[in-house]
């Protein structure tokens, strides 16, 4: 899993994607990678680059208009799920992926090749690859597919044909009725007969041949309409059994088929997670969050694939997206590269496995707890500040906000004093210790920078745009657009951050613009220069140079 919300971003959709990270059950690990534009032009598209490790999802260069994947660094990143990557039907909308045609690898995507390089320069960067995999189903519809193969309704030459499809031919109505679930039509896409020596040994073969492209798991779609035992078949014939599996059992009260009956298998995705998030953060209290797991009737952590948000939920409103709590653009938001959200990965990886602790609420929206002594969130989920002296287990010492890039110092009786504005968070974690001299803010007495630069800079965006410094010091990124730093638009139009500098430093500066999709555009002019004094920050009041 999209500030691309806008000109003046509130953070509370984001607060909301990120509390999976904070409160979830299931961690993710990667190596380090990073690439540094060298150069800073006027304009010009930058791929999402910073230290770490991570993959988006299949996307289109925009330039050229031609399919391919992308894998680019990211923090702590262990795990991306790409779309079905065999040969579906002709189409751009998302869906058209999950009507295949055959099992041949070339979708709308890339082919064979593209998809070879793109899971190959994953691993490089230290990120394992899940292949959604659509297998209950055939397309409904006739014509030739992505990667140029002739097929109707029932009739898919060199992959199936009707006696491969299950005995009924009309679509699923009752969802109280096992037979009628698992048997017949999903929306009237022709059911595969998974019971069938031919069919399992068909897909079998389909996902071992994944496998030998480099794939590392897999998730099962609509796996609720497929027998456990026939999935539980086809999984025994994998040519790594080791492979990692979730699948996908949307469970309801009332309904034959539950998610329980597939534990034996996998993995099973926990739709209620991202449901109950949804309805507490968008109509209850935060405050109700603190038992929230299996108390709530939610499935044990151990076979559980918790997640916010994928992409069926993403457009049908059922759970928290990109669009909650803000104005927002369409096309790709590349939610993997935002701090507040890549920044929370490496808070998962770090207190994975803590449990919670010293927790606090005001009997509100206003939230605050550790995972043992190796984390701590705040969470600020109202129309105003917050102001308060939090007490964690964490150990005394100098932190880095992993949600505002911002300084904190925890005291030796585990305190820190901070105000959050509205809608915004603070994260700490041991395994990020400092900002790397980006930090301002506060101390443990609630105090601000000793001494550095405070930068404010009026400046007019449209929705999905933010503004970011980046200069010849390497507390402002070493004129790398990449590792800009964000500024903050509470006061829009005038963006706002302080940085922490050595007294004395003198540097050279300039503003950066960054669109939705990836596009970096520099103020124009000269560079700016600046020095800081001996004391107290330095205050820059800009103007953005059009």
């Amino acid at each position: 899993m999209a500030s691309l919300y806008g000109r003046a971003p509130r953070l509370v959709g984001r607060n909301r994607v990120f509390f999976a990270a904070v409160a979830g059950d299931r961690g993710v690990r990667s190596t380090a990678a990073r690439s540094s534009p060298q150069s800073r032009p006027s304009a010009r598209p930058v791929a999402s680059t910073r230290a770490g490790s991570a993959c988006s999802r299949p996307d289109q260069d925009r330039s050229q208009r031609r399919p391919l994947y992308r894998c680019s660094p990211r923090p702590g990143y262990g795990y991306v799920q790409v779309s079905p990557p065999n040969e579906h039907i002709q189409g751009s909308t998302w869906w058209t992926a999950y009507q295949p045609v055959s099992y041949r690898i070339g979708s709308k995507f890339g082919d064979r090749a593209a998809f070879r390089s793109m899971v190959g320069t994953c691993h490089a960067a230290g990120v394992k690859v899940v292949a959604d995999s659509v297998i209950n189903h055939m397309a409904d519809a006739s014509g030739t597919g992505t990667a140029g193969s002739s097929f109707s309704k029932y009739d898919y030459p060199g992959t199936y044909s009707a006696a491969d499809m299950d005995d009924c031919t009309s679509p699923v109505t009752n969802y109280a009725d096992r037979w009628n679930v698992q048997h017949c039509e999903l929306v009237g896409l022709p059911d595969l007969d998974t019971g069938e020596e031919y069919v399992r040994r068909t897909i079998a073969g389909y996902l071992n041949d994944l496998l030998s492209l480099g794939v590392d798991g897999f998730r099962i779609d609509a796996a609720k309409h497929i027998p456990e035992a026939d999935l539980a078949d086809i999984k025994s014939r994998l040519t790594d059994p080791g492979a990692y599996w979730k699948q996908e059992t949307i469970g309801a009260a009332g309904e034959a088929v539950q998610p329980s009956e597939y534990y034996g298998t996998g993995d099973v995705q926990e739709f209620g997670y991202a449901y109950d998030l949804k309805r507490v953060f968008g109509n209850e209290n935060l405050a109700e969050l603190k038992n929230f797991g299996t108390a709530w009737g939610l499935l044990p952590s151990d076979k559980a694939a918790v997640f916010v948000t994928n992409h069926d939920t993403e457009r049908g409103g059922g759970t928290l997206t990109y669009k909650d709590g803000a104005c927002y653009t369409d096309g790709w938001k590349c939610q993997h590269a935002w701090r507040e959200i890549a920044g929370m990965v490496g808070f998962r990886n770090t207190a994975a496995g803590a449990p919670v602790t010293d927790w606090w609420d005001d009997g509100g929206n206003r939230i605050a707890f550790g995972r043992g002594d190796k984390a701590y969130v705040v969470i600020n989920h109202e129309g105003s500040a917050l102001t308060r002296t939090f007490r964690t287990s964490l150990p005394a010492g100098d932190y880095c906000d992993v949600q505002s890039g911002r300084g904190v110092t925890v005291d030796s009786a585990g305190q820190f004093t901070a105000t959050l504005g509205a809608d915004t968070a603070l994260a700490l974690h041991t395994g990020a210790r400092t900002c790397g001299g980006s930090a301002g803010g506060g101390d443990g007495d609630g105090g601000t920078t000793a001494t550095g630069a405070s930068f404010h800079v009026g400046a007019t965006t449209r929705w999905g745009q933010n503004i970011y410094v980046t200069g010849d010091n390497a507390a402002l990124g070493g004129w790398d657009p990449a590792r800009a730093l964000r500024l903050d638009p509470a006061a829009y139009p005038v963006w706002k951050l302080d940085v922490a500098l050595p007294a004395g430093t003198a540097f050279r500066y300039k503003y950066v613009r960054k669109d939705a999709d990836g596009l970096v555009t520099w103020e124009s002019g000269a560079d700016r220069t600046a020095a800081v004094g001996t004391t107290g920050l330095l205050a820059l009041n800009d103007t953005w140079r059009g």
